[in-house]
């Protein structure tokens, strides 16, 4: 139920984004695979970019994890209160006077903000790795 809750508007896109970036990476780590059988020097010249690919990712799925254990205890919180979470004004109050529900909804606004921030920025990135420029390596010295 939480992952349902969690794929469902805003904070559903965290999850759906994760998915995204989830298979850019693995296709570029197979791509690497591949090419550096081909050419060794590639996938050494793109460690920093790729490393850096595979934190932005790892931070994510992290960050939704504890936005999935999150969630149906924020909204616990909120039925005893009687506050509907769908309701921002409301949980915004709620947040205000209870401390767990702020943690709470902390965690699940921070696996969305980071993933609507860092994650969209991964495709952009695999593609310029895949495109095969060495032009690094054609420098003469």
């Amino acid at each position: 139920m939480a992952t349902r809750m969690l794929r469902s508007g805003r904070r559903g896109m965290a999850i759906a984004l994760l998915g995204s970036a989830l298979q850019d990476l693995g296709g570029l780590t197979m791509h690497f695979a591949t090419e550096g059988k081909k050419r060794p020097l590639m996938p050494l010249l793109n460690a920093t970019p790729y490393l850096d690919i595979f934190g932005q990712v790892v931070v994510s799925w992290l960050l939704c994890e504890q936005a999935v254990i999150a969630w149906p205890k924020l909204q616990a919180i909120c039925e005893t209160k009687g506050v509907d979470p769908s309701d921002v004004a409301a949980l915004r109050s709620l947040c205000e006077e209870d401390a767990d529900a702020a943690f709470y909804d902390g965690k699940v606004k921070t696996a969305a903000f980071f993933a609507k921030r860092s994650l969209p920025l991964v495709r952009g990135k695999v593609k310029a790795l895949q495109s095969g420029d060495e032009s690094a390596m054609e420098i003469v010295f």
